[in-house]
């Protein structure tokens, strides 16, 4: 988990990229390429490996507290929730960055900017990077 996340500082400036305007930010990702789009993935996904713990976790401690059912499932909601919010930046940004950096008239740009910002802060304010 850390390796991707550590891609992601070093070669997108993750998280504080976030922080400059939404046409930095789409035009950085463009020129990221494959790489960093494997790279997203691989933080997204890398998620899956702690269901295992999580599961067994809950398993073992289930006799210590009557809550302790609810805090497993409320883990495993959130981490999967997590994940699909983190999945954006390899199944909707590129679209998004290709479409902006190949526009030729403001109104698409502007729809581009429109369109991230939406899908931004539903899948990494709500869901992804909570």
């Amino acid at each position: 988990m850390f390796i991707p996340y550590t891609l992601l500082t070093v070669i997108f400036e993750y998280p504080n990229i976030l922080r400059q305007d939404t046409a930095t930010v789409l035009t950085k990702f463009h020129e990221g390429g494959s790489f960093l789009i494997w790279t997203w993935f691989a933080f997204a996904i890398t998620g899956l490996s702690l269901l295992p713990a999580y599961i067994l976790l809950g398993h073992r401690l289930e006799n210590k507290s009557s809550l302790v059912r609810v805090a497993t499932t409320i883990g495993i909601i959130g981490l999967i929730v997590q994940m699909i919010g983190l999945l954006r930046w390899t199944f909707v940004v590129p679209v998004l960055a290709n479409s902006l950096v190949k526009a030729t008239d403001e109104a698409t740009k502007v729809s581009v900017v429109i369109a991230f910002k939406t899908i931004h802060q539903y899948g990494g304010v709500i869901l992804g990077e909570i």
